[in-house]
């Protein structure tokens, strides 16, 4: 797989909560799904690539057993999706879960909470 993100971003990234990390992995999976929309794999597809590299800077970085088994099995989803195009409610309902993994990235889309 391609490289998407600079070796600028990956020495940037351990610098980036938990919670920022998984709020852009979970823009790459709206994107991907905005081109799902769209009807263009191929894009969704570039999107899928660009959150497992994210994802992957992201599982490097983590020390806690329990995140980094859900950080691992939610690492597993975005390569199946990769594999296989999901419908654009299965990637919305991923990206919702992706962003519940951490309080502060579920705070920063539902603030009044």
């Amino acid at each position: 797989m391609p490289r998407h993100h600079s070796d600028e971003l990956a020495g940037r990234w351990p610098s980036f909560s938990l919670g920022r990390q998984l709020m852009m992995i979970a823009n790459e999976i709206n994107r991907a799904g905005n081109w799902i929309i769209k009807g263009d794999p191929d894009e969704a597809r570039l999107c899928y690539e660009r959150a497992l590299e994210l994802m992957m800077f992201t599982i490097g970085g983590v020390r806690r057993h329990g995140q980094l088994r859900e950080l691992c099995r939610a690492k597993m989803v975005i390569q199946k999706f990769w594999l296989e195009t999901p419908s654009r409610e299965m990637n919305a309902q991923f990206s919702n879960t992706l962003i519940a993994l951490s309080p502060e990235s579920w705070a920063m889309l539902h603030p009044a909470e």
